[in-house]
């Protein structure tokens, strides 16, 4: 049975777990979407669109909106699942289908034990409603790389936001308001962590979704290197999960950003 690992931030796949089939109506022509799954890169020699562990770390990873998406698809796909989380209690119902490991997300020895044994890592850090960036993704994303190369774990799916970095060119006016006045100072935190991910040597896909909302799964959406962009378009965290649990088994988007809206 295919294992994964949670930690406030970051979700890693494991050997063993097997891609689930698409069920994207966009997999077959919208944009440049994962049939896979979590992550399907050549990556400690398994076979294409089979992983053997995996691992979540995530602020609102196991816990948050987004996070949980993540983790109920995982399980759902047979995965075992290990969480990194600040308050295991928050994960409640999922008690007795997950392995609970208390730590934090910034922290390398943290992440380190959560990525251990572990083959690719999904990382879904928020801030909730906080504007307050605090540093979280630069120093979760040094973190995790430092405890990727401590643990041979190569794989990684990392969730940014639109707008940030050199997506921002791409944005609508009143998307770009936005950027550069309320969430002025995470996009400038989120930078940070996407640069060094792209440079850290692992095998990378940065996801760039539109604002996330709490509606249910559309079952298809865009994805794509760039989209095009009108006011301020939507994708549900539901969505945006299953195309972060999708790449993390396809070797697609290996080294690629990947900007995903309805």
């Amino acid at each position: 049975m295919p294992r994964l690992a949670l930690s406030w931030g970051f979700v890693v796949f494991g050997r063993g777990f097997r891609a689930p089939p698409s069920s994207c109506a966009g997999d077959a022509g919208i944009g440049r979407m994962i049939v896979g799954g979590a992550s399907g890169s050549a990556h400690r020699r398994r076979e294409e669109g089979l992983i053997r562990h995996l691992g979540l770390s995530n602020v609102d990873a196991a816990t948050g909106p987004t996070g949980r998406h993540v983790v109920d698809l995982a399980l759902r796909s047979g995965d075992q699942v290990t969480a990194l989380v600040r308050h295991p209690a928050a994960l409640g119902d999922l008690a007795d289908q997950v392995t609970l490991l208390a730590g934090d997300a910034t922290s390398r020895r943290d992440v380190s034990t959560a990525l251990a044994g572990q083959d690719a890592v999904v990382a879904a850090l928020g801030r909730g409603n906080s504007v307050v960036a605090d540093d979280l993704f630069a120093h979760s994303s040094a973190a995790l790389i430092a405890a990727a190369g401590e643990t041979d774990v190569s794989r990684l799916v990392w969730l940014s936001s639109f707008g940030v970095g050199h997506t921002f060119a791409w944005a609508s006016g009143p998307q770009k308001v936005i950027y550069r006045t309320l969430l002025r100072a995470i996009y400038a935190n989120k930078e940070i962590a996407d640069d060094s991910i792209r440079s850290s040597g692992l095998d990378w896909t940065v996801v760039y979704p539109t604002r996330l909302t709490h509606g249910p799964s559309k079952g298809a959406y865009r994805a794509a290197d760039r989209l095009p962009m009108k006011v301020n378009p939507t994708i549900s965290r539901a969505d945006a999960a299953a195309f972060m649990h999708r790449a993390a088994h396809g070797s697609e988007w290996i080294r690629r950003s990947a900007v995903i809206s309805d």
